[in-house]
């Protein structure tokens, strides 16, 4: 699936099994990284601390300035996890169908809910 990074095209697979967004640290620029890193359990439960950015994505399932973690060779240049998802659904903008119904009570797909 396609997506664009910081304007520029680029790879993104939808990860339903993890928490956090991660990008390839050669699709992104050295002003992007935040002064902080954090900690990940991958698959093979290996727990590795990597750097942190700030990306701007635009792909079919979230869209906006996010924090990403930065990983050497991701199976795809962006991956996203659960985090702030409210559904496995694409973002409507990103939906052929260009009818809308302003009558609708339903929520943006991309709005997240603090847990209260």
């Amino acid at each position: 699936m396609l997506a664009k990074i910081n304007g520029r095209e680029s790879s993104c697979s939808r990860d339903t099994g993890s928490n956090i967004y991660a990008i390839s640290k050669s699709k992104i620029a050295e002003s992007n990284f935040l002064p902080y890193s954090a900690k990940c359990r991958f698959f093979d439960g290996f727990v590795k601390v990597n750097p942190v950015a700030r990306i701007h994505a635009e792909t079919p399932f979230i869209a906006g300035v996010l924090e990403a973690l930065v990983v050497e060779n991701p199976l795809a240049d962006f991956i996203i996890g659960n985090r702030g998802m409210v559904s496995g659904s694409p973002l409507r903008e990103w939906l052929n169908d260009s009818t809308t119904d302003n009558d609708s009570k339903e929520q943006p797909r991309y709005a997240y809910k603090a847990p209260t």
